[in-house]
């Protein structure tokens, strides 16, 4: 199991959120490789719920993998290495 593969297992295996079908579909799609699926699942979930931390880290995992974090690092602003 590789270290993203055991990150998706821990932060199921530890939710004290009530699971969601969307978020179960969600890591379905993470777990697939197809991450801007596993963003459309989640976004509903955290409009209505800000503050779900496991949410967030899912999507912050997509974002990460699709390699597009716009909001960090915008085009007209240069990073230094």
């Amino acid at each position: 199991m590789d270290g993203a593969s055991r990150c998706i297992f821990m932060l199921t295996a530890c939710s004290l959120t009530i699971a969601r079908a969307d978020y179960k579909q969600a890591v379905a799609y993470y777990m697939q490789g197809r991450y801007d699926k596993a963003i459309q699942e989640l976004k509903p979930d955290l409009d209505q719920n800000p503050d779900w931390e496991i949410g967030h880290r899912l999507v912050g995992l997509c974002y990460l993998n699709l390699k597009t974090t716009p909001w960090l690092f915008p085009p007209s602003r240069e990073r230094s290495s």
